[in-house]
């Protein structure tokens, strides 16, 4: 086995144009080469007659066998009566290849060609809005009638009865017989399967992922329509008990489901409806397997590139966690970690990451393996070499997914019945590719992106389910009869790598989640809020997003952020007049936001104002539209004085509100000053009473000085 390394970049992932099955191309519009091939009528100038008609595939024979003849049911919309329409129907000649059923189906001119086939009863004089119209041919070979009704247009198929086996394109096109324009047309195949022997069906593993591409737009946006779609797809799978089938659902599925029925109750019976089928196709154990999903389709590769490999792990196992705690919520059950399904080729220490979390089988794209020269449907499944797993082998063993079968699954939305049957009309011919193998072979079928339709589902499964030369299996059963170690059917290989550039910044990732720390900070107990942003965050490590995309889904958390800090407000007045030291100012909160409660810091700050610890900075719960809040302050001396009051972030420093300053004017004497004039009157009173004293004393001694000179005179 030899592994091949491809270089590839987001636009080399893109399947050219070319490169799609020529007719699925024809059916969906082009139209100039079907005419040609086909062959021109008169035309007029009508071309917007043209654009209004349709043609559209309701349903046509799987494939036609020894006692078989082949129907064909079309809706036909064209703007003419309906009794002036009628269909040419061209069969062409055989395909000898996979490379012409996919690229040249039309090359050769017809081998036969059948004019005016009845439309519908002519009953319509007017325009024709989707009318229904069913035909039936009996197919004849060189042997002679093979089966249909007698009554049915003959249509030969040009071969040997012993060549008869294979593909045989055939267009329909709708003709207006008046004026014979050729208004539109639809290519689809004529599968012949006459003798097959005893050679052995080609095992075709379908694993089609269920990931409504509405739910990528946001968090659990599933709604009304993508439950009902969730609920008839799965519907379709149970109409099929006996055909095996793999179904890849992703966390933000259920989560959608889940929330559509618990945010509507009674009133969402689609989302009751779909959960409760869901968990009956899970008792299918034999026929439906559930493959492990994350809760978003990540890139690994973008993650690898960018963080790392430990945040790559890391990520991935979160997503496994999410998911996994979603399947156990809502469908009461868990999924085996193996086989592994990845859409995009991976880097090999992305293939490292899924086989530590217990993937032992990987199907994966073509890129990651060398075909050898052999068609992809053929390539047979390798072990990957190097270090020894965890598996119980010890070993992991690896398979292409087939890229053409995938593309064409991937456009269901372009017509589901014709999709499916193209896609059953390329596994046949794979088969033919090598018709006498008596070894086990394969193919695997898994659409990167694709239209969910039930009418695709139910189309594909019943031409799985009695098909005498294909064999529908689960992914697990492809890879289960596989030995564990290298043998006669198991090659051994090193895993290719890919060179990529798309990548998850570390910084914006890590800012994500540091934005997602502060919303829990503010609102520890809205579980449902936090939820949604983490899966925003999981939304965002998906496959196949631009950077702005990207890079929205990692904001999410700072819009959220950004909606808590404008829903806070405050009202009081900003001047406040203090008579005493000490005062009280009162404030009210105002949260005009969705979400409650709302948990916030109240920090103040000033140079001049004295506050009590407990004031400085307190938590605050807030429970209600309006928080009523008194804050005590205290002043030094009289005087012009401000402070600042901001809500913060719980524990951090990150401001949600403010600053908002306020101005207090203090009129109220302080201790210092009272202090100070009491001294300044002890001064005084004690220099008074002393100037009193002293002039007592002078006053007596003036006295008695002037008693003394009297007194011996008298004598």
């Amino acid at each position: 086995m030899k592994i091949s390394y491809e270089h590839s970049s987001r636009s080399a992932t893109r399947r050219p144009l070319r490169t799609l099955p020529r007719p699925l191309i024809a059916s969906l519009g082009i139209g100039a080469l079907v005419m040609a091939l086909v062959g021109a009528g008169p035309r007029s100038s009508a071309d917007a007659t043209t654009l209004n008609s349709s043609m559209n595939l309701v349903s046509q024979s799987n494939w036609v066998g020894s006692q078989q003849g082949f129907s064909i049911s079309l809706s036909v919309t064209a703007p003419v009566p309906s009794n002036d329409l009628v269909l040419r129907v061209a069969l062409y000649p055989r395909l000898l290849s996979r490379y012409a059923f996919e690229h040249s189906p039309f090359q050769s001119a017809p081998t036969e060609v059948l004019n005016n086939i009845s439309v519908s009863p002519l009953n319509t004089a007017g325009t024709t809005v989707a009318l229904g119209s069913t035909v039936q041919f009996r197919v004849i070979t060189a042997d002679g009638l093979t089966g249909g009704p007698k009554s049915a247009r003959a249509l030969h198929i040009d071969c040997l009865s012993s060549t008869c086996n294979g593909n045989y394109p055939l267009m329909v096109t709708l003709v207006n017989r008046r004026t014979q324009q050729q208004l539109t047309s639809l290519a689809t195949t004529l599968t012949y399967i006459g003798q097959i022997g005893s050679t052995q069906r080609l095992d075709v593993a379908v694993a089609l992922p269920l990931d409504l591409s509405g739910v990528s737009s946001a968090s659990s946006d599933l709604g009304v329509s993508g439950a009902n779609t969730i609920d008839a797809i799965v519907r379709a799978v149970l109409s099929y008990p006996t055909t095996p089938i793999s179904l890849g659902i992703y966390g933000r599925v259920l989560a959608g489901l889940e929330q559509a029925a618990n945010a509507n109750g009674p009133d969402s019976p689609a989302a009751h409806d779909a959960i409760g089928v869901l968990a009956r196709l899970i008792k299918r154990t034999q026929t439906t397997e559930f493959l492990r999903e994350p809760y978003a389709p990540i890139d690994l590769n973008a993650l690898v590139r960018g963080p790392g490999g430990a945040t790559a792990m890391r990520e991935y196992a979160s997503q496994i966690s999410s998911s996994a705690n979603l399947t156990a919520e809502v469908l009461h059950t868990t999924f085996d970690p193996s086989p592994y399904l990845s859409t995009v080729a991976l880097e090999p220490e992305s293939v490292q990451i899924a086989r530590a979390l217990g993937a032992c089988a990987l199907a994966l794209p073509t890129p990651n393996v060398s075909l050898d020269n052999k068609t992809p449907g053929t390539q047979p499944p390798f072990v990957i070499s190097g270090a020894r797993s965890a598996c119980p082998s010890g070993q992991t063993v690896a398979a292409p997914v087939d890229p053409g079968l995938s593309t064409i699954a991937s456009l269901a939305s372009n017509g589901a019945q014709l999709a499916a049957h193209q896609l059953l009309a390329d596994l046949a011919q794979t088969y033919f590719e090598n018709p006498n193998s008596t070894t086990t072979r394969g193919a695997i079928v898994a659409p990167t992106t694709w239209s969910e339709s039930p009418d695709f589902v139910r189309t594909l499964l019943d031409g799985l389910r009695v098909n005498p030369i294909l064999r529908s299996v689960t992914l697990g059963s492809y890879f289960h009869g596989i030995a564990s170690g290298p043998g006669p059917h198991l090659s051994e290989g090193s895993f290719a790598g890919i060179n990529g550039i798309s990548a998850v910044s570390s910084d914006d990732l890590a800012h994500a989640y540091a934005a997602l720390r502060t919303v829990t900070l503010l609102t520890p107990t809205d579980y449902t809020l936090v939820t949604r942003l983490a899966d925003a965050i999981f939304n965002g490590e998906s496959l196949g997003l631009t950077e702005h995309q990207r890079t929205g889904f990692f904001q999410t958390p700072d819009l959220a952020i950004s909606t808590i800090a404008s829903s806070l407000h405050l009202s009081g007045t900003a001047h406040v007049t203090l008579t005493a030291s000490t005062g009280k100012i009162p404030i009210t909160l105002h949260y005009t936001g969705p979400v409650l409660p709302v948990h916030v810091d109240l920090r103040i700050s000033s140079s001049k104002i004295d506050f009590p610890k407990s004031e400085a900075r307190q938590s605050l719960a807030l429970s209600s539209r309006d928080t009523n809040k008194v804050l005590t302050v205290s002043t030094r001396t009289s005087g012009l004085y401000t402070f600042d009051l901001e809500l913060v972030v719980p524990h951090e420093q990150t401001v949600l509100f403010g600053p908002v300053t306020f101005t207090i004017t203090s009129t109220a004497a302080s201790g210092v000053a009272i202090a100070l004039s009491a001294g300044a009157l002890g001064v005084l009173f004690l220099w008074w009473s002393r100037s009193i004293l002293r002039h007592r004393r002078e006053k007596i001694s003036k006295g008695a000085a002037q008693t003394g000179e009297t007194g011996p005179a008298a004598t």
